[in-house]
């Protein structure tokens, strides 16, 4: 019975719920349509800033190849055996869903503070003469 009930719930969402790349086409279409009334820009104006106004569209693949890196990467670090440990045991620390909760803000805590304590001292060589580097260029 729960099997039919689904198959009738699929049926549905698959015949009435368009596919997310739709979503993502008229959400577009939209910031396009609102850029254009809120700034009184022309069309060419739009679509040259729609990336950064240095480089437009065009800048946004180097953002699109790090994230495509991301997502292959973390998938390869965590289907890798040590990794795999790490997150078990990690998982294993929550017994219900306040635990995974605060495991979580823990988690994210640390990784904010690594991420400012690298561009802190980043920024402070460079301050102090000794780091020709931005802090973009530290990470």
């Amino acid at each position: 019975m729960f099997k039919k009930f689904t198959n009738g719930c699929v049926r549905v969402v698959n015949r009435w719920l368009p596919d997310a790349f739709l979503f993502a086409i008229i959400l577009t279409i939209i910031t396009f349509i609102g850029s254009l009334l809120a700034t009184k820009m022309s069309v060419i104006e739009v679509l040259s800033a729609w990336g950064d106004q240095k480089s437009g569209f065009w800048g946004l693949l180097s953002f699109s190849m790090q994230m495509a890196l991301v997502l292959v990467f973390g998938s390869a670090m965590a289907s890798a055996r040590p990794c795999k440990k790490a997150l078990r045991a990690v998982a294993g620390l929550c017994h219900n869903n306040k635990q995974a909760i605060l495991v979580a803000i823990v988690k994210e805590v640390l990784e904010q503070y690594g991420k400012h304590s690298i561009f802190a001292r980043a920024n402070w060589e460079k301050d102090a003469g000794n780091l020709p580097l931005t802090a973009d260029e530290a990470v």
